[in-house]
């Protein structure tokens, strides 16, 4: 039987069945801050995981109580947890992912007391997850998730292998002028944004246009924003496409197309997308790009309901909801 005693200064003290590797163990949960970057990145790049470091920068700063981290009394890190908003104010949705804990203290205790801290960050609020297929039923039958998105799964996209962007399309729609990103595009972006994903994130998309080593390209059609994307660079040192949203899929096109070619020394390539967007993921087939896992999308009370037509690559798997 595993027992945890919280001390006095605030960590955790836990009786484990695993006497062998953590007889009694000693822990600590804390927000992550920017001196966990180094070992985050290394972690979730051993892991295969495309997630990019300057995101996880973002939404330190965007909900610095919202991502939390395990560690034990030498300051190493045992597990990550994140649970943060997403919106401009507390009307927002909540969005969880990086759900880890290293493999070696995995059925210590340690899990299921980062879980509950950071479920307890969003309260009464509405929260969703991405959950891998084998942890769908836990999640919503056991967990805090009971409510399932029916109508489309994440695709989790990957290869470490260059891919050509000339196998698609560079013709951009009449009328429509796709340009780089300029801070002065950002209302017109918010705007846009807010309007297909229900949610105000002029704090997100500033801050993730601006991030190092990212690059966005934004498409206009009489002065009117018409989508945007952006790529950046994954712990792994491939391109990691996201958010990828437009109104057309020709112009969704030509903009994924300017990301990879703005990104020419990528080792590799990631985007997610959603499964019923029918042109998103043909793109994905031509640059030869395979479908690695699948995640189903679970929420604690209702559904978000969004035009997944007009979304070709989702901002970010574990941090965002769209």
């Amino acid at each position: 039987m595993i027992q945890t005693v919280k001390a006095e200064d605030d960590s955790y003290i836990v009786q484990t069945e695993k006497p062998k590797i953590a007889p009694r163990l000693r822990f600590s949960i804390r927000p992550a801050t920017e001196g966990d970057m180094p070992e985050l990145k290394k972690i979730r790049r051993d892991m295969g995981i495309h997630d990019v470091p300057t995101v996880f920068q973002t939404f330190m700063k965007l909900d610095p109580e919202g991502f939390r981290v395990t560690v034990d009394e030498t300051g190493k890190i045992l597990g990550s947890c994140s649970i943060v908003l997403n919106g401009d104010d507390s009307d927002g949705l909540y969005f969880g992912g990086i759900y880890f804990v290293e493999p070696k203290y995995q059925g210590t205790g340690i899990g299921l007391r980062l879980y509950k801290t950071c479920v307890d960050h969003f309260g009464d609020s509405d929260c969703g997850i991405n959950a891998v297929a084998g942890m769908k039923k836990v999640y919503r039958d056991r967990g805090d998730f009971p409510v399932e998105e029916k109508d489309w799964v994440c695709l989790k996209n990957q290869t470490p292998n260059h891919v050509s962007p000339e196998v698609l399309s560079n013709i951009v729609p009449p009328g429509v002028d796709i340009q780089p990103f300029q801070d002065s595009f950002l209302p017109e972006m918010v705007a846009y944004d807010q309007a297909l994903v229900g949610l105000r994130r002029s704090l997100l998309l500033s801050m993730s246009c601006n991030e190092k080593n990212s690059r966005t390209f934004v498409a206009f059609k009489n002065g009117v924003c018409v989508g945007f994307g952006s790529v950046k660079e994954s712990c792994l040192g491939a391109a990691r496409v996201g958010p990828l949203y437009a109104d057309d899929p020709a112009v969704a096109e030509v903009i994924l197309r300017k990301l990879l070619e703005s990104f020419s020394d990528r080792k590799g390539f990631a985007m997610m997308t959603i499964s019923n967007n029918i042109h998103a993921n043909s793109f994905l087939r031509r640059l030869a790009c395979p479908v690695k896992e699948e995640c189903h999308r679970l929420y604690n009370k209702q559904r978000l309901i969004v035009d997944t037509s007009k979304i070709y690559a989702l901002f970010d798997i574990n941090f965002a909801v769209f």
